[in-house]
């Protein structure tokens, strides 16, 4: 809702998701590139990029431009990114399908945290090989990541505040600058004769009016006319 941090993401988003960019496959063994594994992996990008027939109904699968502007969003907002490789009945890579961190949970299992999502009250375990979590610059004494936002609620809380105080200040102050001025004469006239003759009672009453308009207008909105 702050248009200094909307704008900050945004300009980070397009700044670290690139236009174009280079995809190749290397030997695991001494990281020399393998043409043939290379081939494969542009055939799956170019499946990833493609939507799925439609006749089979509305899909959500999105391309990998897409899906690196949703994943690069989490990364900003929650300090961490994370998806599961899905694979068709062949065993081969069909999509990547993104996980919403606040949405995934550790729990010690004995040999170290096993995830899970919890999706109402129901969890899943995301203890797979296809299930991926890349965190930045996490905490090594902390399961979870943080955001790298954290730091601006502060001041972004602070300016809010500040410039609803200066919003009341214009409509309460500025703006109004009403002056009241009272007939006393005419006020005199309205009161009985034993206040009037008595210069104690008649001041008491100009006191109590002069009270009752200030709280008057103390209380107006700025949509409010006298």
């Amino acid at each position: 809702a702050n248009p200094d941090l909307s704008a900050a993401v945004w300009a980070y988003l397009r700044v670290g998701i690139p236009s174009k960019y280079t995809a190749i496959a290397c030997s695991a063994v001494d990281n020399t590139i393998d043409v043939d594994a290379t081939g494969v992996l542009q055939q799956l990008i170019a499946r990833m990029d493609t939507l799925t027939p439609y006749d089979e109904g509305f899909s959500n699968v999105q391309s990998l431009k897409s899906l690196s502007e949703s994943l690069a969003k989490e990364l900003m907002m929650y300090g961490a990114l994370a998806g599961e490789l899905v694979l068709d009945s062949s065993r081969m890579p069909m999509k990547i399908q993104p996980v919403s961190v606040p949405t995934i949970t550790f729990k010690p299992d004995g040999k170290g945290l096993r995830p899970f999502q919890k999706v109402g009250q129901e969890e899943i375990d995301l203890d797979v090989p296809t299930f991926i979590m890349i965190s930045l610059d996490q905490d090594l004494l902390d399961a979870y990541s943080s955001s790298p936002l954290e730091t601006a609620i502060k001041p972004v809380i602070f300016k809010e505040d500040f410039a609803n105080d200066i919003h009341r200040i214009i409509k309460k102050v500025i703006h109004p600058r009403q002056k009241v001025k009272i007939d006393e004469k005419q006020f005199r006239s309205t009161l009985s004769s034993d206040i009037v003759n008595d210069t104690d009672k008649a001041n008491a009453a100009l006191t109590e009016l002069i009270s009752e308009i200030e709280t008057k207008l103390s209380g107006l909105n700025p949509e409010d006319a006298l």
